[in-house]
């Protein structure tokens, strides 16, 4: 297919641009991409501590896993937050409000978060109801400032029979406006996610959004795994994809949306330099793609920190931003926007 930069920008414009110095917190910004369980890290752990809250995991101990440094860098980490895999949300509360008030900060409008159905009732109506507690507890704390939505994950290594039952408890909750989408997660390993195919396309038909997890540290065998049984809106990472031009036509004509992840590639050896991530590749190939922090607290990182890389390394000005900004609130999986609309939110840009 006929390559089309969506960033293009006239020179005159990038021109003026230069003369503006962007203050890169302040920008308009909006998140597809980020885990809860990856917002902990040394300093909200301290500060969670000094405030009385009780930690799940020893708070001497958390240097001895940290930084992260390469993938089995993020499984030792992954580990060793085993006790937060299986909290429940009123135990995650002090960490999803310190999480948001840091988003606001830096001027994100909306974001989703994914999460576990771990953190909630397994018997269905109970899971309804925590759930709505749990959501309307969330819109207090958004205070209007910002929409915050969830994804409910599956594992790559769920088994059959959880499959099903999540199945139909996401779609519970999508159908009483509790969730937006599900995200098929974990470590590619090379097997096929063939085993979710009947479960996703009964979320697909349902109205859920699909992300799929592929192409992180792994070629294109796991994009195009995704594509042919995943019923997929959107892949997480998808570095390996960019090494088959087939593949990259296909994912540009079907308008599926990459969710891109700099930092998180770097500290977990998926490049080795963020100046690899094919970023003008997605871009000349017409491909919409967002820019996440994917785990911040596990990288060190913030969504304005990921933007100032952008401009860094990949010459992003104003209108490139904003043409981010765009492409990102088109891919997001709630229906409608509750208190801005996507053109407030750019014509603040």
């Amino acid at each position: 297919m006929p390559r089309r930069d969506i960033f293009s920008t006239p020179n005159s414009l990038k021109k003026t641009n230069n003369d503006t110095p962007i203050d890169f917190k302040q920008l308009p910004k909006a998140e597809l991409h980020c885990h809860l369980l990856g917002v902990l890290n040394p300093s909200l752990l301290g500060d969670l501590n000094k405030k009385g809250h009780k930690l799940l995991i020893p708070k001497d101990q958390i240097h001895t896993v940290s930084p992260i440094q390469c993938k089995e860098d993020f499984q030792n980490w992954i580990d060793w937050l085993k006790p937060y895999q299986s909290a429940t949300w009123v135990a995650y509360q002090p960490i999803i409000a310190g999480h948001l008030e840091s988003l606001v900060a830096q001027n994100v409008k909306y974001v989703e978060l994914m999460i576990s159905p771990l953190m909630f009732p397994s018997q269905r109506n109970e899971l309804v109801k925590e759930f709505k507690q749990f959501r309307d507890w969330v819109t207090q704390l958004e205070q209007e400032r910002i929409q915050m939505e969830f994804i409910l994950v599956m594992p790559r290594k769920l088994e059959e029979l959880k499959i099903k039952k999540n199945t139909l408890d996401y779609i519970a909750l999508y159908k009483e406006g509790l969730i937006v989408g599900v995200a098929i997660v974990g470590l590619e390993d090379g097997s096929s996610i063939q085993k979710f195919s009947k479960a996703l396309e009964t979320c697909k038909k349902a109205g859920l959004g699909i992300e799929i997890h592929a192409g992180e540290h792994s070629g294109p065998e796991n994009v195009e795994d995704a594509l042919e049984y995943g019923f997929v809106d959107r892949i997480g990472h998808g570095i390996g994809l960019f090494q088959k031009e087939q593949l990259i036509d296909k994912i540009a004509s079907a308008g599926i949306h990459l969710e891109f992840c700099p930092t998180s590639n770097l500290r977990s050896g998926s490049i080795q330099q963020i100046q690899q991530l094919p970023i003008h590749l997605a871009r000349s190939a017409g491909i919409s793609f967002s820019i996440n922090t994917d785990d911040p607290g596990f990288f060190d990182c913030s969504i304005t920190h990921e933007y100032q890389q952008l401009a860094e390394y990949f010459q992003f000005e104003r209108p490139d931003f904003l043409n981010l900004l765009e492409n990102t609130l088109a891919a997001k999986f709630a229906p409608k926007f509750k208190y801005l609309s996507s053109e407030d939110i750019l014509s603040s840009f």
